[in-house]
């Protein structure tokens, strides 16, 4: 079971997480302790050998849901901080079945995703409306100094208002955001725009085309004028032919 353990690195919440060490391995053997209740999982790097252990289900899903992504793993009298690296889900994506741990130290620096929650209704929701473009970032720093999530607060937010990446009150100095530009924009009030549809309908003297409707008729009259000369010249022919015979 997951202590209560808990310390505080740099802004980081660091929980302790119970595992057991595995012997048997395998489809048969992972099936088996799935069935109670438990997780197969392995950690690995910091050129020491793959450990397979398993952790309980619950206690790994508790951490999970909560954001933490490293997590101190007592296994037997030793304490080894880990990193998830990977989790693996049923074919439905109901159920973890698997779970990787890369040992780490708090000091050195790693690189992570982390979500951006906003906190607060923009006031700028009345005449406009709120976008929120980038929901997640990649963040490399110590690891015990990345946030679990950044949070930013948007109740102040009117029309016209942005938070760029620059901006983030959050991040500490000691970690930077990766494959983005500082001026890229997180957030942001914009004014609501007219209809496309509204601003494109023509004025009243557009709709109305007497021309149009005038040369209509003038051609349904040509037409007309056209077959009433081509009869006579028709009549005439079969007059001709009949003075033949």
């Amino acid at each position: 079971m997951a202590t209560a353990a808990e310390e505080k690195a740099g802004g980081l919440r660091v929980s302790e997480l119970a595992a057991s060490g595995r012997a048997a391995r395998g489809r048969r053997a992972c099936k088996h302790l799935r069935s109670s209740d438990t997780l197969p999982a392995n950690v690995y790097g910091h050129t020491e050998p793959n450990e397979a252990i398993s952790v309980g289900r619950e206690e790994f899903m508790r951490l999970l849901r909560s954001g933490q992504r490293i997590v101190h793993l007592v296994i037997g009298d030793r304490r080894v901080t880990g990193l998830v690296r990977e989790v693996q889900w049923d074919a439905l994506g109901d159920k973890v079945i698997h779970a990787d741990f890369a040992r780490i130290s708090l000091t050195e620096r790693i690189h992570m995703r982390i979500p951006i929650i906003t906190i607060g209704i923009p006031k700028g929701l009345v005449g406009g409306t709120f976008d929120h473009i980038m929901k997640e970032i990649d963040v490399e720093g110590p690891a015990g100094e990345i946030p679990e999530k950044i949070e930013i607060q948007v109740g102040e937010m009117v029309v016209g208002d942005m938070i760029r990446v620059k901006d983030i009150p959050t991040l500490p100095a000691s970690c930077k955001a990766l494959g983005v530009k500082a001026d890229a924009v997180v957030v942001a009030v914009h004014a609501q725009r007219i209809a496309a549809a509204a601003a494109a309908e023509p004025a009243p003297e557009e709709a109305a085309e007497p021309e149009v409707v005038g040369k209509a008729k003038e051609g349904e009259e040509a037409e007309a004028d056209e077959a009433k000369a081509a009869k006579p010249e028709k009549k005439e022919k079969t007059e001709k032919g009949d003075k033949k015979k």
